[in-house]
């Protein structure tokens, strides 16, 4: 157990001002970047160039992986351990079968989705970035996505917020408050992509019930796999096959 939650009589001011503590941490890592480049270029990210919106990409996950290591480290000083700080414990077969079983579980509901939206969805990929892009240059996007933000989200959203969320006020505010954490940190990408492809009020739907939704079967992968590895690897074959789909329908591989 953390240092900070040996008293079992934590009282709720104390309670209330790590949850905030907890919150800042988010809002700073997933917001600074998009204030700087708006404040800097006058534009949000998804308008720069493919490197340039590379480089945001790998700001954001570079801040969702430290700033919960210093916030553990300097706040509530506690030495940094990836499998005991974050949930990063290795279990085996036992992570890749919770993996396997959370991403069936999220085709599933993507597939009822959009059965039930007649399949209409916010489109990603290429539509709406600046400059031209080149199969090398979507290879690379691929590549960092697969490698940075699935890390850096599952550092921040389960392996943060999750444990120490679980730990104060037990397993269904520590898989709810970061699943709807996580949904948030992802909307700035889907009003931008749904305004540029022109999205029905049923594709709005669609995505608003994938992202949230989605969002707790990571957490329940994680809990249930008691391992962060679990989440991340489930995190990772999404990406990797949106990234996929979405390079053959914008006509890039």
């Amino acid at each position: 157990m953390p240092p900070y939650l040996k008293n079992e009589n934590l009282n709720t001011v104390r309670k209330g001002r790590i949850f905030c503590l907890l919150l800042l941490t988010w809002l700073v890592a997933n917001a600074l970047t998009h204030i700087i480049i708006l404040i800097a270029t006058g534009k949000i990210y998804y308008q720069l160039p493919m490197m340039g919106l590379l480089g945001a990409e790998a700001s954001i996950s570079f801040l969702n992986f430290l700033l919960p290591v210093l916030v553990v480290w300097y706040f509530f000083k506690e030495p940094v351990s990836f499998p005991q700080t974050f949930g990063f414990k290795w279990a085996g077969l036992k992570i890749l079968l919770w993996s396997i079983g959370g991403f069936a579980g999220f085709m599933l509901l993507s597939l009822a989705a959009n059965w039930l939206f007649n399949n209409q969805i916010i489109q990603y990929g290429t539509a709406g970035m600046t400059g031209p892009v080149t199969r090398l240059d979507y290879l690379l996007y691929t590549l960092m996505l697969l490698i940075f933000p699935a890390f850096g989200e599952e550092t921040m959203f389960r392996g943060f917020l999750q444990t120490r969320l679980t730990s104060l006020y037990g397993p269904i505010t520590g898989i709810l408050v970061p699943a709807v954490l996580f949904a948030v940190r992802h909307h700035p990408s889907d009003i931008y992509f749904g305004v540029v492809n022109d999205v029905t009020p049923a594709g709005w739907i669609n995505r608003a019930v994938q992202l949230y939704l989605g969002a707790v079967i990571f957490g329940l992968v994680r809990h249930y796999a008691r391992s962060t590895w679990a989440s991340w690897i489930m995190h990772m074959i999404i990406i990797l096959l949106i990234l996929i789909l979405g390079g053959f329908l914008n006509g890039v591989l």
